[in-house]
């Protein structure tokens, strides 16, 4: 099965790229400004419910609330995840129902966390 990557962030671009083309069919896809929602808003959209991600400035934590990915997406790499002046790069991994992180890089003071309610 092909593995998509998809790579978000503060940057402008968000890009997904299969592993059954080495890589090479990566596509660029300028990231959509929350106004109002749009086709080009709902993989962003989609992406932002199944990770359950949540944004607490006042803590300066990135949660991650029962992460899930869906059968046809293994790895996830979101990169330059703002909060603040602070940042991080995380990658998501499906194990089956479970999802596995790994913090990449972390900029300035920030935590994230997976919160587990099942």
């Amino acid at each position: 099965m092909p593995r998509a990557t998809w790579i978000c962030g503060g940057s402008p671009n968000c890009s997904a790229a299969s592993s059954a083309s080495g890589g090479a069919d990566r596509r660029s896809i300028r990231s959509p400004v929350r106004r109002r929602p749009g086709p080009a808003q709902t993989p962003f959209t989609l992406l932002e419910a199944a990770l359950g991600l949540e944004f607490d400035a006042g803590r300066g934590e990135i949660r991650l609330r029962d992460p899930r990915l869906p059968a046809f997406l293994n790895d996830v790499v979101l990169r330059d995840l703002q909060l603040g002046p602070s940042s991080v790069d995380l990658r998501l991994r499906r194990h089956g129902d479970e999802v596995s992180l790994e913090v990449l890089r972390t900029r300035g003071q920030i935590q994230v966390s997976i919160v587990l309610t099942h």
